[in-house]
């Protein structure tokens, strides 16, 4: 419930999109950083869809 995520759009185009999310833990400091992106061709909500790959990778950075 600590978790801090601030969401940051690197490109949206029409057909493309492509996010960078970091998550911090206020009591550690500790700090993670993922990045996602997607394409139209490739699914009808790719912006949805690059911003929940890059908040996944960013949690995945976190269990170092």
């Amino acid at each position: 419930p600590d978790l801090q995520q601030t969401s940051e759009q690197i490109i949206r185009s029409d057909d493309y999109a492509e996010f960078k999310v970091t998550i911090v833990v206020p009591a550690t400091r500790a700090r993670s950083e993922g990045h996602g992106d997607s394409h139209k061709a490739d699914f009808a909500k790719f912006v949805q869809k690059a911003e929940n790959d890059a908040v996944g990778n960013a949690l995945d950075g976190t269990r170092d």
